[in-house]
């Protein structure tokens, strides 16, 4: 019908359970940004976030 408002159905995102979800979900994430980046830089700026992040949970996985 002309006019008619149409909404986008919201997507509800489920929160992690645990620190260690959470972790995981982040790390999975920047790797798919790391992924999908087209640029150099944009590559070489997440790595290093990914890596600094890395370095400071890696004690807890051990």
């Amino acid at each position: 019908m002309a006019g008619e408002l149409v909404e986008e159905p919201q997507t509800t995102i489920k929160a992690p359970d645990t620190l260690a979800e959470a972790e995981r979900y982040y790390i999975d994430t920047l790797a798919k940004a790391i992924a999908e980046a087209e640029s150099m830089d944009e590559k070489s700026r997440l790595t290093s976030k990914l890596t600094r992040f890395m370095q400071e949970v890696e004690p807890q996985w051990n």
